[in-house]
């Protein structure tokens, strides 16, 4: 994988410069195998599959962070809030965490 930028969306295409990633246990293998700087995630990944918010407990319990950045993207405000509350808490310091909708077609 060249891209070391991933962003986690069931229906949204990610900006140039990651690499969309449509099902939540692939991203996270991709963060436990390669070296990626940032990350963008969803938190609606649809029916029946893990929540970005479950994605973001698998990240803390299994303490894998990007080396550089964590952006939330997701619509629904009260997944966005628990995420970044999630992250603030145990994400390394040095990581930055956002909440910013790139990569939406209206931007």
């Amino acid at each position: 994988m060249e891209s070391t930028k991933l962003y986690l969306d069931d229906i949204r295409i990610g900006p140039k410069d990651y690499s969309t990633i449509t099902n939540p246990q692939y991203f996270i293998e991709l963060l436990e195998k390669c070296e990626i700087t940032d990350i963008s995630l969803d938190h609606d990944l649809g029916l029946g599959v893990m929540t970005g918010y479950d994605v973001a407990k698998t990240m803390v319990e299994k303490n894998i962070y990007p080396s550089r950045s964590i952006n939330i993207h997701s619509s629904n405000p009260v997944g966005v809030q628990n995420m970044v509350q999630l992250f603030n808490r145990y994400a390394p310091k040095e990581v930055e965490i956002t909440c910013n909708r790139i990569g939406h077609a209206e931007y």
